[in-house]
């Protein structure tokens, strides 16, 4: 990820730039931030790749009954755990 830098390199630039900014926090309400802040930033494009579009529910299923997998489960449909009729 790469960070912009903004903030001026020589002294008179640093100082209008600081006198820019401590007018701009004077003019503001105090409700929104101020400078870089307030700007919107672009999303990276790995993130937007890598970020999830649909829940996923899979994670929150019961574990497959083990009783049921040896043909062996005696509780049916009242079984907490999961099988193949619950998939």
């Amino acid at each position: 990820m790469s960070i912009k830098d903004d903030m001026p390199r020589s002294d008179v630039n640093k100082e209008y730039y600081t006198q820019n900014m401590e007018r701009e926090i004077q003019n503001s309400d105090g409700t929104r931030p101020v400078g870089m802040l307030g700007k919107a930033q672009n999303p990276s494009d790995m993130l937007l790749k890598l970020a999830r579009t649909t829940p996923y529910y899979k994670r929150n299923r019961p574990h497959i009954c083990s009783f049921w997998v040896k043909g062996e489960c005696k509780r049916g449909e009242e079984c907490p755990y999961r099988s193949d009729s619950s998939v």
